[in-house]
């Protein structure tokens, strides 16, 4: 292994950093700036400027072109990318194919309307979120040819479209849905449900005993769709045909919201406290709605579903509570979120819907003195008021985060008894490389996977640190199993690794974490627009592990293993450890 002449000046952090991965600070420094000054199954990794071994994997490949490309190129998955001659990686990107429209509503082919358009396909890679593509239209006069949108996708793709309605239309008409197979360069326009087709969600907000509420409430409708919620915007009414648009009226209550006919399943209808307005317990109902078969009807008529009034639980008016946060020793914790959660009792009487549920929920950060002040609802005379408290302290506290169940509130505003947080359990250890001598400049990342106590509906939380220069870190963390991502800085000709650990006590100098044998993994990224093939700069190449389900009992996922920029010539190296 040969170590490059750098005409720059090394750290003490990159000098242990080159030192590990094979070069003496008293070596002879030969160059190695291109791929014949180093040895046999070398490569010159030009990061670090070292020969460094090359691998012999195959990896599936993430290529995220630059944003501005101009080309239609859009990210894509290789999963097997092929081996040059010279044992590069050849990663070719096709051109993408355009969807090109204009969105308008069923009522009005003429009147254009104003949208944000967001496209999503499955990962051609296991354990990657799903990709997401995004426009919005360009709205002008019509017939200036910047009325519509353009939106570059991934040939041989199923998408689902979801296109959102922009202010001031989005009280006007629902969001639209619709999956497309994308094969080729596409017209295509995008229509939302007007008047002629919307199904119509109405009814009245009124207090528990059926009369009219003295406080402002926000209405809205939802449906969980592709890892994401539709949100449906409500209007006020006192008749279907109103076009105004506003927050629902204190004095009625009457609201009306439009769900897209082509889009049946259940909706959850939801109401909740305006903004400015008295703090009210948040009730959420569901139903079943089946829309309009409009491909079957000449000329399909409006659903009308839920005519009916939502009536809010009981409830006592919100009082003013103090609580202090506090570590072991009892000094104050800043900056810690507490949360109080009550689930509220529905009494049966919202018939129209399939179920509802009343929750009443507060949050705050604590002051220097550890205190946060919240309007909670109070207990009654008769029986107090149970509420589950979440306190999650700062990444950067020693103290760990605590759910605490069943916390009892009075009928009578003041200070309740502090919350106590235990110490958060030390992991401390050293980065060295496979010859034991420190590497520093390590960023140690941990990821919370799940709580150590899986009742406790408390999440993990993350934390991270450096490296010192004898490879020391130190991180604060929560009972729980982790994700440990161990990186090299960039340079250091040194790949990134993980490690799954679960921690349940404190552990002091009981672990090493050692870094892996670096080996190159070198490769090009070229495009093609049908006609020429041309080296692509500026491209962003990833390539991941997946956590098996085993260490990662919640989600299926995939983490970074190594990421590299293309050059000029479209070129990369990736520092891999196998």
């Amino acid at each position: 292994m040969k170590c490059a002449v750098l005409a720059l000046a090394v750290s003490v952090g990159l000098l242990a950093s080159l030192t590990q991965a094979g070069c003496s600070s008293s070596d002879e420094l030969a160059g190695c700036f291109e791929a014949d000054q180093c040895g046999v199954g070398e490569v010159c990794d030009p990061s670090s400027g070292m020969c460094l071994p090359t691998s012999s994997e195959t990896p599936a490949v993430e290529i995220a072109p630059p944003n501005q490309n101009n080309q239609g190129l859009v990210i894509q998955e290789i999963l097997k990318p092929t081996r040059g001659a010279d044992g590069q990686l050849i990663v070719k990107l096709d051109q993408g194919v355009s969807l090109k429209g204009k969105v308008y509503a069923s009522d009005d082919a003429t009147k254009l309307i104003p949208a944000r358009i967001v496209a999503y396909r499955d990962s051609l890679i296991a354990g990657r979120p799903r990709v997401q593509i995004e426009t919005s239209t360009e709205f002008g006069k019509r017939d200036t040819g910047k009325e519509g949108f353009v939106l570059w996708l991934n040939k041989r793709h199923t998408y689902t479209f979801l296109v959102y309605p922009l202010t001031p239309y989005d009280y006007d008409y629902p969001p639209h849905v619709e999956t497309l197979e994308v094969n080729d360069h596409l017209d295509k326009d995008f229509v939302f449900d007007g008047p002629d087709r919307a199904v119509i969600v109405k009814g009245r907000v009124l207090d528990y005993t059926g009369k009219a509420l003295v406080s402002k409430v926000d209405i809205s409708g939802y449906k969980k769709d592709i890892s994401t919620v539709m949100r449906i915007r409500a209007f006020e009414t006192g008749g279907l045909d109103q076009s105004t648009v506003s927050k629902t009226d204190p004095k009625s209550g009457e609201f009306a919201i439009k769900v897209p006919a082509a889009n049946p399943g259940s909706y959850t209808i939801k109401v909740d406290s305006a903004v400015d307005s008295v703090p009210l317990p948040t009730l959420e109902c569901s139903k079943i709605i089946l829309g309009i078969a409009s491909s079957q009807q000449q000329n399909p008529q409006p659903t009308q579903v839920i005519d009916g009034p939502i009536l809010l639980p009981s409830f006592l008016f919100p009082k003013l509570y103090k609580v202090k946060v506090t570590d072991a020793d009892g000094g104050p914790v800043l900056g810690a979120t507490v949360t109080f959660a009550a689930e509220l009792k529905v009494l049966g009487t919202n018939k129209a819907f399939d179920s509802c549920k009343a929750t009443y929920e507060r949050s705050g950060l604590t002051d220097a003195t550890g205190t946060v002040e919240l309007l909670l609802m109070p207990g009654g005379n008769d029986a107090n008021q149970n509420y589950d408290v979440t306190v999650r302290s700062p990444a950067s506290s020693q103290s760990a985060s605590r759910w605490v169940p069943a916390l009892e509130v009075g009928p009578n505003a003041g200070t309740l008894a502090p919350i106590v947080l235990a110490p958060r359990h030390k992991l401390a250890a050293r980065v060295v490389g496979s010859d034991q001598r420190p590497v520093a400049g390590v960023l140690i990342e941990a990821s919370g996977i799940i709580s150590s106590t899986s009742a406790s509906k408390l999440p993990v939380t993350s934390a991270s640190a450096i490296s010192n220069d004898q490879g020391d870190f130190e991180i604060h963390m929560d009972p729980g199993t982790y994700n440990l991502e161990l990186r090299p800085p960039q340079g250091s000709g040194l790949p990134s690794f993980g490690k799954t650990i679960k921690v349940e006590q404190s552990m002091v100098g009981t672990t090493d974490f050692v870094v892996p044998a670096a080996r190159v993994l070198p490769g090009r990224v070229t495009s093609w627009d049908g006609k020429t093939l041309k080296p692509l700069s500026q491209a962003m190449v990833r390539i991941y592990d997946l956590v098996p389900k085993s260490q990662h009992p919640v989600t299926h996922t995939a983490t970074l293993r190594a990421s590299s920029i293309t050059d000029g010539q479209g070129q990369f190296s990736l520092i891999v450890d196998k």
